[in-house]
């Protein structure tokens, strides 16, 4: 598991807050990741890119279990410490 913080855009609200999960990477090849996170109210996905090593880039969405199939999602980017 990996901690990735970073600032979550709210839409259609147009707010922003900040986040800290746990994500499970579930494919990595190089300097690219793949990484999934979900809790009995939400999923969230990222795409992660090694920018130097130990800095990783996080950017994601995050989408509520109830609506999963609605029209809007909340955007994820974030950052990780890896080593």
């Amino acid at each position: 598991m990996s901690e990735v913080s970073g600032i979550r855009f709210k839409l259609p609200e147009f707010t922003v807050t900040d986040f800290k999960y746990n994500f499970i990477t579930v494919y990595q090849k190089d300097w690219f990741s793949i990484n999934l996170s979900f809790d009995s109210k939400e999923i969230r996905g990222t795409l992660g890119f090694r920018i130097r090593s130990p800095l990783h880039l996080h950017v994601g969405a995050a989408k509520a279990w109830e609506t999963l199939f609605g029209k809007y999602f909340d955007l994820l980017i974030g950052f990780e410490m890896r080593f």
